[in-house]
């Protein structure tokens, strides 16, 4: 799946870079797709794009989807990689 995902951004990123809400709202996907299918640490790999990105865009819906993502990507914190991508929302919004 990692290949896949790893094409699917580039392609998004290659046709539409300056659609950075879009790109946002697709790599939350993707990183859900990834937690649904059990790849809890590549799902929190992404999501660290993700939060970057979606920290950065200033659109509700996107915020709304990252927030779902987190919270089921949450019940997993006792994966590294899930730890991080909480610190580094949590140190994010502390701001």
């Amino acid at each position: 799946m990692r290949v896949a995902g790893e094409d699917t951004i580039s392609l998004v990123r290659s046709r539409t870079p300056e659609h950075v809400r879009d790109l946002a709202h697709y790599t939350i996907r993707l990183a859900a797709a990834y937690l649904n299918s059990g790849e809890v640490a590549e799902a929190a790999a992404i999501g660290v794009g993700a939060h970057r990105m979606s920290s950065g865009v200033g659109s509700a819906r996107v915020q709304e989807r990252f927030t779902e993502f987190m919270n089921h990507l949450s019940t997993h914190a006792k994966v590294p990689q899930v730890r991080g991508l909480l610190e580094e929302v949590r140190t994010a919004s502390s701001y």
